[in-house]
């Protein structure tokens, strides 16, 4: 989980703020483990929206994203609907 999220979650639970919060992600290399999604529920996140960055690789490289395109629709397809799932049964 990216840093910053988790920091956000813990923060979240410290303060013991009884909120619900949406979270935008994006399909890459540090995808969202199991663990991740039980401290997101936990810290009041009740949805998790995916997406890809513009979808033009020319664009991603312009503003330095530091992804490639066809690596994060091939993560997509090879573990998103597993994690949506996931999501699913918490």
């Amino acid at each position: 989980m990216p840093e910053y999220l988790s920091m956000l979650s813990k923060a979240i639970i410290e303060m013991c703020l009884n909120i619900n919060w949406i979270v935008n992600c994006r399909f890459d290399h540090d995808f969202l483990t199991k663990c991740d999604f039980h401290a997101l529920r936990a810290a009041g996140c009740c949805k998790l929206r995916f997406g890809y960055e513009w979808g033009n690789q020319y664009l991603i490289d312009t503003y330095r994203k530091g992804i490639k395109l066809y690596d994060s629709r091939q993560h997509h397809w090879q573990n998103g609907s597993k994690s949506l799932d996931l999501l699913h049964k918490l």
